[in-house]
């Protein structure tokens, strides 16, 4: 995601990374090889593509299939909210967890 798309809300405790800087090797050094690293974009699809790409690095990756589409209705604009969202908490820069 964008860094303003993150910024107007994101998964509690999350790394943000956009998608296409998942392979420069600061980014990489922020992922724990030995856990799975659950992606999660604006609606799902270059989350995919980051999970693919961490995949053929040898991380396990997962997606998020509809990211924050499916994360929290109160991050994604009304005109893009898909009905069947979940609702989990969304974190905001200003806010310390």
């Amino acid at each position: 995601r964008s860094s303003a798309s993150y910024e107007r809300g994101h998964i509690p405790h999350s790394i943000h990374i956009p998608w296409a800087e998942i392979t420069a090797s600061e980014n990489l050094k922020k992922l724990d090889p030995h856990r799975t690293i659950i992606v999660c974009s604006e609606n799902g699809q270059t989350g995919q593509l980051a999970a693919t790409v961490l995949n053929l690095l040898n991380y396990r990756a997962i997606n998020i299939l509809f990211g924050m589409m499916d994360w929290n209705r109160t991050a994604v604009a009304v005109e893009n909210q898909w009905d069947g969202i979940a609702g989990y908490p969304v974190a905001h820069e200003d806010e310390a967890f």
